[in-house]
This record gives C-alpha cells, sequence and structure tokens, in this order.
C-alpha cells in the first residue's frame, strides 16, 4: 500500500521578516553615522571656526564617494551577496568614525568623514538592503522596505540625543569613539553571521514571486531588463532626474537643520531632540506609506506624502523660537513625508527594473542621489555664507517637492510592475 505523501511544513516565520528586522539594526545604528553628521557639524564649526561651506563640504564629499561607490556596491552584490560584501563595509566605517576623532584640520575631516566613512556606510547602508529586501520579496515589498527604512529614524530618535549629550560632557572627540566601538560591536556579528542576501541561500523562494504563485493577469518575471537596456529607457533618466534633486534637497535642509534652528533662537539640544523627533516620524510614514503603496498605488500615495512634506518645509521656513508648535509640526509633518516618500521611491524603482541585474541598475540610480546630495549641503552653506540666511536654500527644498511629483507620475510604476 503507497503511503501518502506529506506535504513539508511550512516555517511558521517566513525568514524574509527576520531579513527585514536585521536590515532595521543596521540602518539604525549604521545609519547613525550620518544622522549624527549635523550634531557633530556645529560642535566642530564651534571649535574650528571654519566656513560652513567648507566644512558642509565633508559631508558632500561623503555623497560623491556614495555615488561612485553606488554601481560598484550593487555590482557586488549581485555577485558576490551580502555575507561577502557586508562585513568588510562594517570595518571600513569603523575605521573612518574612529579616525574622525582625531581630526585638526579640514583635510582630515574629508578624508576620516567624507571617505572613509562614506565608503563604509554605502557597504552596509540604502543601496544593500533595498537590494536585500528586493530579493525576498515582491508581495508586501514596500511594506518590508519601510520597516527597514524605519530603522534609521529609530536610531536617530534614540542615537543622535546621546550623541549631543556625550558631545556636551565628553566631547565630540570621544563621543566618535564611542559611536565607532557601537557600530562594530553591534553590525559585524550581526552582517555575518545572521543576514542573507537572497532567499536562495536558505532554500526558499521570494515572498509572493510571480514566478511561483502568478495571479490572475500577471505575467511572469524574465531576468529583468540589463544595464544598457535601463539607460535607453526614459524612466531611468527621469528616476535619476529626482534623484539629483531629491538628494540635494533632502541633505541640505538635513545638514543644516541644527544650525538653523541654532541661527533661529532655538537650544542646541531642543534642536537635537526636533532631528530625533523627525526621524522617528520618518520611521512611521516610511511604514505607513509602504503599506498604502502596497494598496492604493506608488504615485497617489507618493502625492499624499509630498504634499506633507511640503508642509512640513513650510513650517521650517516660518518657524520662530517664541513659537514652539511651528518647529513640532515641522518634525511631525516632514518627517512622515519624508519616510513615505522615499519608501516609495525605492520600491518603485524595484518595480520597474526587479531581476538579476537589479542591484547594478539601482546603484546607477543611486549615484544621481549621491550627487545630488553632494551639491545640496554645500549650496546650502553657500547661500548662508553669501546672504546670511538659509531662506533661499529652503524655498528651493518646496519647489523640489513639487517636481518630484510630476516625475513619479511620469516614471509611473503601476504600469510596468509586471513587465520583466
Amino acid at each position: 500500500m503507497k503511503e501518502p505523501t506529506i506535504a513539508p511544513r511550512r516555517p511558521r516565520l517566513y525568514y524574509g521578516w527576520i531579513v527585514v528586522g536585521i536590515s532595521f539594526l543596521t540602518l539604525a545604528v549604521g545609519g547613525s553615522t550620518n544622522g549624527s553628521f549635523s550634531i557633530f557639524y556645529l560642535a566642530i564649526l564651534k571649535e574650528f571656526h571654519w566656513t560652513r561651506a567648507d566644512t558642509a563640504a565633508a559631508f558632500s564629499l561623503s555623497m560623491l564617494v556614495f555615488s561612485a561607490c553606488g554601481p560598484l556596491v550593487g555590482w557586488l552584490f549581485d555577485r558576490f551577496g551580502a555575507r561577502r560584501v557586508m562585513p568588510f563595509g562594517v570595518i571600513v566605517l569603523t575605521i573612518g568614525v574612529l579616525s574622525s576623532s582625531f581630526i585638526s584640520s579640514l583635510w582630515h575631516l574629508y578624508i576620516c568623514y567624507g571617505i572613509l566613512m562614506a565608503a563604509g556606510v554605502t557597504h552596509i547602508g540604502f543601496i544593500p538592503n533595498v537590494i536585500i529586501i528586493s530579493n525576498w520579496f515582491f508581495r508586501h515589498r514596500a511594506l518590508a522596505l519601510g520597516i527597514a527604512h524605519s530603522g534609521r529614524g529609530v536610531g536617530t530618535l534614540i542615537l543622535i540625543p546621546l550623541i549631543q549629550y556625550a558631545i556636551q560632557t565628553v566631547g565630540w572627540r570621544h563621543a566618535y569613539l564611542m559611536q565607532g566601538g557601537l557600530v562594530f560591536i553591534v553590525l559585524f556579528p550581526l552582517v555575518t553571521i545572521f543576514q542573507r542576501g537572497s532567499p536562495r541561500e536558505k532554500g526558499l523562494m521570494r515572498l509572493g514571486d510571480p514566478d511561483t504563485s502568478p495571479g490572475k493577469g500577471m505575467p511572469k518575471r524574465k531576468g529583468g531588463p540589463t544595464l544598457p537596456e535601463a539607460l535607453h529607457s526614459y524612466r531611468f533618466w527621469t528616476l535619476g532626474l529626482i534623484s539629483i534633486l531629491s538628494g540635494a534637497g533632502f541633505s541640505g535642509l538635513f545638514v543644516h537643520a541644527v544650525a538653523y534652528m541654532d541661527d533661529v533662537g532655538y537650544p542646541t539640544i531642543l534642536a537635537a531632540t526636533i532631528l530625533g523627533l523627525a526621524a522617528i516620524f520618518r520611521s512611521g510614514g516610511g511604514i505607513v506609506g509602504g503599506f498604502f503603496a502596497d494598496r492604493f498605488g506608488r504615485e497617489s500615495t507618493f502625492t499624499v506624502f509630498s504634499v506633507l512634506t511640503f508642509a512640513g518645509t513650510s513650517f521650517l521656513i516660518f518657524s520662530d523660537a517664541k513659537i514652539p508648535i511651528l518647529i513640532y509640526a515641522f518634525a511631525i509633518l516632514y518627517g512622515l513625508g519624508s519616510g513615505g516618500t522615499s519608501t516609495i521611491y525605492s520600491s518603485s524603482q524595484a518595480d520597474i527594473f526587479q531581476g538579476k541585474n537589479f542591484g547594478l541598475i539601482f546603484g546607477a540610480i543611486q549615484t544621481a542621489t549621491g550627487i545630488g546630495a553632494a551639491l545640496g549641503p554645500w549650496l546650502a552653506g553657500l547661500i548662508y555664507d553669501t546672504q546670511g540666511t538659509y531662506l533661499p536654500a529652503l524655498q528651493g527644498i518646496l519647489a523640489i517637492h513639487v517636481v518630484s511629483v510630476i516625475g513619479i507620475w511620469i516614471v509611473a510604476p503601476r504600469k510596468v510592475r509586471f513587465i520583466f
């Protein structure tokens, strides 16, 4: 008598969600090295009395390094996987953070923060984790990305005030040493032992992949576009333009936010707290934005969250130390809006270009983001140094929000999500 076939039991928890948790922690701790720059920026300005443009140029240089490394990191992930690339990134990042505690001139800052820290973060940060999660998820992709991206906000909320406290009590040099130790102790074992870049490494399939669970009207995916094919697409170049502008707007505001609030009259510790508050709402915005984008579409959800970002930036422009509610409105609205748009934007790129070459294509698009992010802080600092106010820079950021909405409707990810 033939024995009945027993179907293998499904694991209670899909390992992809564990991967999301690891990405969350990686971005929380690793992202704090970028997120804390505005805090260290003000402390370094007060010690060395360099111009704001020259000092902010360290962040700009880091974004140029990010741009240069982006396609390389994408290619490395496509070829070698997360468990070979990310530990190297943690080591380089740790060296950069620790060496930043010894800077005594601008070129030291440029090398330690602008080059070493940037190269390290690029190997463990935004690009790698978008690639990893896109490999694990087709269904619930935007939600998974939103949860992972929220790690940066949670890390900023927790670590930025602690770093500011450390700067005030033991000095910024010792604060860098403490941060470097935290990065290595937490991240090296995490990415070396537990992270997995693809479900194949666990004998699993991507969650909801049309290749394995096609739904009605959903054609199977093929290998995806190559980089030359993507370069011939107007969508690639439109996404590149949005990336340049969005990178400039976000980094320009972020780097100078604490200095701007200090100029307006807010205490530095309150400004750091507001930055942390914006970060936690950015985390929530990423999760909520991802949830709604999976259900109601990328374009319409992106538009709604862009309106929130526009409103938050407006409140920052009109902020006054005598009316503290304005700065809290900035933190809440800008945080929610920027978190949502960031998640939706990266998931849209995965929708359009997902395939075996996605890492390389995504890295190439992120090169544009890095170029914009390099220009933004430097231009904002230059505007302040020449005009004595950040107002023109903030008005330019408002215009960027509008252009980004137009761009996402042009690329229309809803029309191409199942093509490749």
